[in-house]
């Protein structure tokens, strides 16, 4: 009995290892991803397969079969998993202990289920691609526009260091020296009297004297020079006073620099990013502009224009988003004119949100000057004339009515409590009020009238008109007076008589003054684009490209007729001239140029040579850097030696593009000139070399290399760049 069981267990023992073999070298289709191909598996070509089992004494091992094209039959014989009597089975597992160790080893019996299911291979883990800060970095907001910004910071430091680079040290040097006139020197005033009582200067016994009379300023420009100076005293050693000074220096020059910005954005949004870019850089190097905002003026002049800026770009934006369609059908019925207004507010929810940003920057302009009736006015022309486009047009003004309505009516409520308190509604405040208030019941009326003929709504409001004024003659003649003087003098800066025409800011300037203030070139190109603006906008009814048009002529308008808006104008004639500019670019190709340019010629540099490079100016930097401590020399080493640098790559660039001993003659000159130079400065003059002179010189030299590089990349394109 126990022979026979134990034979049985040595023929199940051999076809289980026949039957895994076999699964081991068939090759299955549905899983060829994970089961190891018939090469892998197959003995070494040239080795015989007995030699294989007789290395091999491991049980897996044995009878390996040899794979052939035939199907193999993984079907079993049903005698093969016969039962065992359970009684039986501990026996015979003894019995098979006892054997000798020459006999054939014993295979761990597996399950019919487990035999019969297909092997699962372990799933491949994918790996997970790792954390990669630059990857994630490029994915952010700052990592998709970060050149846009770096350009923006090139431009803004360089219209900083051009409005106050060459009068920091005159205006420091010998106390704190100012050169805005009276009203310089007022606002100092007025900001040290609000560090010492903690309180604005609304009265001065000084002015009218000796009656005295109210504070003239609006308080923000001042209330910014006081917290400025104490936020910055920490960095000078807690003195106020000196830290107040410094602040009330820069103040003027840092919101020149800072209008760029809005600048940008607004020329963006308008005519698109090439613009916006030209545009800030031109204001950053506008000479009109400069002489307002820099660094010694001291004046509320620049803030007061950022803040401009800032409000025609969210009033612009505003008109951008704003969603146009007919949102009443009748206005006879309250409350389906009812539910048609709630619809407009719910669907411009985002362009109503942009001109309440509108009316908190007009806020801080009327903050800051008395005459931000100037913003009120274009606005106001603009959406009287946007409204009569739209009412030939057959288009629904009802969102740009609101649109302006909460733009300008936050604004003067946010600033009325000021000018009431300051006793200066009738003065400042009232002609504002009643410009808002007048184009918004105009446009309401156009908005409600939009499907009765045009002759009968305009006769009928030209009648009511007169009506209205004849009341007001006979009820209120003094502000029919004041509103007749207050419109017909631009809120008192267009006034026509003798005492107004000893004020130089309010003459017209000499043609000469108006186009050098813009620059020849800008002031041209303005008019031009202008034109082509009145050109393309018949093409493109849009609002918001008519309000840049209407913006731009009135600014021009104004500056034209008055040098004290020349000052404000900078922006408009910058962003005119800019699209110009970027139109011309755009005609030329100048993305095709660079890529040729890139293509053409691309020298050959090794690794280390790049790394050479880098090194060597960063080690060129450090001693300079140590230098400057305690030798004046430090300037020429860094000029001398980033040109030495630069002319080793030119170098390179011959001896790869386009090898000839003349640019190598030029390439080698370039530096001993420059060595040639400072030792003459040095030992034969007695010239006193600035920092901006070794940056000047420094530029020339590169500007050198460049024309060098431009020769020795000969492309198609050599005559464009030779233009350029």
């Amino acid at each position: 009995m126990q022979s026979n069981i134990y034979s049985k267990i040595i023929g199940w023992d051999t076809q289980i290892i026949e039957l895994v073999n076999r699964m081991k070298w068939l090759k299955k289709d549905s899983s060829e991803d994970d089961q190891k191909t018939i090469a892998e598996s197959q003995p070494e070509s040239g080795q015989p397969i007995e030699q294989v089992e007789a290395d091999n004494p491991n049980p897996e091992a044995l009878e390996q079969p040899i794979v052939t094209s035939e199907p193999v039959s993984h079907e079993e014989p049903e005698e093969i998993f016969e039962e065992v009597p359970e009684e039986e089975m501990p026996d015979a597992l003894e019995a098979e202990t006892l054997q000798p160790a020459e006999t054939t080893p014993v295979v761990k019996k597996t399950s019919r289920r487990r035999r019969d299911r297909p092997e699962e291979s372990a799933p491949v883990e994918q790996k997970k691609p790792g954390f990669n800060p630059l990857t994630m970095f490029t994915r952010t907001w700052i990592g998709k526009n970060w050149k846009t910004m770096a350009i923006l910071m090139f431009i803004f430091c360089l219209a900083l260091f051009v409005r106050s680079y060459y009068g920091v040290v005159p205006a420091s040097e010998d106390g704190f020296i100012l050169s805005g006139g009276s009203d310089s020197y007022y606002h100092s005033y007025v900001a040290f009297n609000s560090l010492d009582t903690g309180t604005h200067h609304f009265w001065d016994d000084m002015l009218n004297y000796p009656v005295g009379t109210r504070n003239p300023r609006p308080p923000l420009y001042d209330w910014s020079v006081s917290l400025g100076g104490i936020g910055a005293s920490p960095f000078f050693d807690g003195d106020i006073f000196t830290a107040t000074n410094w602040v009330f220096l820069f103040s003027t020059a840092f919101f020149g620099a800072l209008t760029i910005i809005p600048t940008y954005f607004l020329a963006k949004e308008a005519f698109g990013k090439r613009t916006g870019i030209i545009a800030a850089f031109l204001l950053a190097i506008m000479p009109g502009h400069i002489q307002r905002s820099v660094l010694t003026n001291a004046d509320h002049d620049a803030m007061a224009l950022f803040f401009i800026v800032t409000t025609f770009f969210f009033f612009l934006k505003a008109l951008k988003v704003m969603k146009q369609k007919q949102w009443v059908d009748t206005w006879r019925k309250p409350k389906e004119a009812m539910d048609g207004v709630k619809t407009m507010i719910t669907a411009n929810r985002v362009s109503l949100l942009y001109a309440v940003m509108a009316g908190l920057s007009l806020a801080a302009v009327a903050l800051i000057w008395k005459g931000y009736a100037y913003v009120i006015v274009i606005m106001s022309v603009y959406l009287l004339i946007q409204l009569l486009i739209n009412r030939f047009r057959n288009v629904d003004s009802l969102g740009l009515t609101a649109t302006y309505f909460v733009a300008v009516g936050t604004g003067l409520i946010i600033a009325f409590p000021y000018y009431y308190q300051s006793i200066q509604i009738a003065s400042w405040f009232d002609t504002p009020s009643y410009i808002w208030l007048g184009a918004s019941v105009f446009a309401m009326v156009l908005v409600v009238t939009r499907k009765y003929p045009w002759i009968m709504v305009f006769s009928g409001m030209i009648g009511l008109g007169l009506l209205s004024l004849l009341a007001l003659a006979l009820v209120a003649p003094s502000l029919i007076d004041s509103l007749s003087s207050a419109v017909l003098s631009g809120a008192g800066y267009f006034i026509q008589n003798k005492q107004y025409q000893t004020i130089a800011e309010a003459q017209a300037p000499p043609f000469s003054n108006l186009a050098m203030s813009f620059g020849i070139i800008t002031f041209w190109l303005s008019f031009v684009g202008i034109a082509w603006a009145a050109i393309q906008l018949p093409k493109s009814w849009k609002p918001d490209f008519t309000f840049i048009l209407i913006w731009a002529a009135t600014s021009i308008y104004m500056a034209v007729t008055a040098a004290r808006f020349m000052f404000n104008a900078g922006p408009a004639f910058a962003i005119t001239a800019g699209w110009i500019i970027a139109i011309i670019l755009s005609k030329l190709n100048m993305k095709s140029y660079v890529e040729n340019m890139r293509r053409a010629a691309q020298p050959h540099m090794s690794s280390s040579f790049k790394m050479g490079l880098l090194v060597s100016v960063a080690l060129l930097a450090v001693m300079s850097i140590i230098m400057y401590t305690f030798s004046s020399a430090a300037y020429p080493v860094f000029v001398i030696g980033f040109v030495a640098v630069v002319g080793v790559y030119m170098l390179n660039l011959i001896a790869e593009t386009n090898p000839n001993r003349m640019y190598n003659l030029f390439a080698v000159l370039i530096p001993g000139m420059g060595v040639l130079f400072y030792v003459l400065a040095q030992f034969y003059t007695a010239w006193d070399l600035s920092a901006a002179t070794h940056g000047f010189i420094l530029f020339v030299f590169l500007f050198g290399y460049f024309m060098l590089y431009m020769t020795v990349r000969r492309n198609s394109f050599s005559f464009t760049a030779g233009i350029v």
